[in-house]
């Protein structure tokens, strides 16, 4: 049995070695990410994509434009690989000049150095996670819905969240004049507000604001408005 398990090993799939795959994209300015894949956003920067991961797993994996959106999901003529085989997803890179819109759909994995324009919106369904290092927008509109996760820093004029389930905010960081929170489930939210927060949070999910703003409340969740910094 001893001599058979070179033989064995030799046998077995194996994820080959990384390689690099660059994707043709053209002018985008919002992005969809559908399905388990970590993606790492630039701004302003040349146009660009690629993804770097085990050749089969590439196989599996379409990033495309539809329009001004830039679509990464599970290609459909990808082989699925064998039968409980469970190989590393790619890590695919975007660059483009300016992003407006990010939406998380599956269990992604999706960071953006900064989204900007008069109104900008970002989503996340399931158990994705979404990070923007900076946010520049007049009206931001976010929404988690599911287990996941969102974290943001930067600055708007207005924001509106809603969160539903365990979903997970991080916005203490994003500085904000006027804040609404909808809120309800079990996921904790954090918030800063200078000028005035309304929050309306039901469930066992925490919501704390950061700041000295004029705060509205309704619900039966465990608020906190005008918490230091």
């Amino acid at each position: 049995m001893i001599r058979a398990l070179p033989l064995l090993a030799l046998l077995l799939p194996t994820a080959g070695p990384a390689e690099e795959r660059p994707y043709m994209v053209t002018g985008f300015d919002r992005i969809r990410v559908e399905g388990p894949f970590e993606v790492r956003v630039t701004t302003g920067a040349p146009v660009g994509a690629s993804a770097s991961g085990a050749e089969r797993s590439l196989d599996g994996l379409s990033v495309r434009a539809s329009g001004r959106t830039l679509v990464v999901s599970r290609s459909s003529t990808g082989w699925g690989g064998y039968p409980g085989e469970r190989p590393a997803l790619p890590v695919v890179t975007v660059r483009t000049t300016l992003l407006r819109s990010a939406t998380v759909l599956g269990g992604g994995r999706v960071s953006i150095d900064r989204v900007g324009g008069q109104t900008v919106d970002l989503a996340v369904s399931g158990a994705g996670e979404l990070s923007v290092g900076t946010v520049a927008a007049d009206r931001l509109t976010a929404a988690v819905i599911g287990s996941g996760a969102l974290t943001l820093g930067g600055a708007a004029q207005e924001a509106r969240f809603q969160s539903n389930g365990p979903a997970r905010i991080d916005a203490g960081a994003l500085r904000v004049r006027d804040l609404t929170v909808y809120a309800q489930g079990t996921g904790d939210g954090r918030y800063a507000a200078e000028r005035s927060a309304s929050v309306n949070a039901v469930g066992q999910g925490s919501v704390t604001i950061a700041g000295t703003p004029a705060c509205k409340i309704a619900g039966d969740a465990p608020i906190t408005c005008g918490a230091p910094r």
